[in-house]
């Protein structure tokens, strides 16, 4: 019940900060392309002069098929490590709304929040799993 609860706060979140979450995703996607650009780039043009300073030893008659799957390879990772940075800064953005909402002031917290806080360290104080909200 927990799950559904927060899934439904953080849709209205979003909804009502659609456009800063837009912008954001705009400034990521930018930063996304250009990681993976300079993180491909990067690797496949050192893959290329290994092979190319190397090729006595590799035994490579022609680097050029190992570099373009080099080059994929590097593509799908920097891919991937992009996008564990994206999620991040769309984690960090939920997290500065939210607090923002709720209109945190620096070490200011409103009473609710003090008596949530308390709630909240009395419920898990017998609980075993950490992960949900049902102890």
């Amino acid at each position: 019940m927990c799950f559904f609860r927060a899934a439904w706060n953080a849709f209205t979140l979003i909804v009502k900060n659609a456009h800063r979450f837009g912008f954001g995703a705009a400034v990521n996607g930018i930063f996304t392309l250009f990681g993976i650009f300079a993180i491909s780039t990067t690797v496949t043009g050192t893959a290329y002069l290994f092979m190319t300073n190397e090729t006595d030893m590799l035994g490579i008659t022609s680097p050029v098929a190992t570099t373009v799957v080099v080059a994929v390879i590097s593509v799908i990772i920097s891919y991937l490590f992009m996008s564990i940075f994206s999620f991040s800064t769309d984690a960090i953005l939920q997290s500065f709304l939210l607090d923002e909402e709720l209109r945190f002031a620096g070490n200011s917290r409103p009473l609710e929040m003090a008596e949530f806080a308390e709630a909240l360290k009395k419920r898990s104080a017998g609980c075993l799993c950490f992960r949900c909200c049902c102890c």
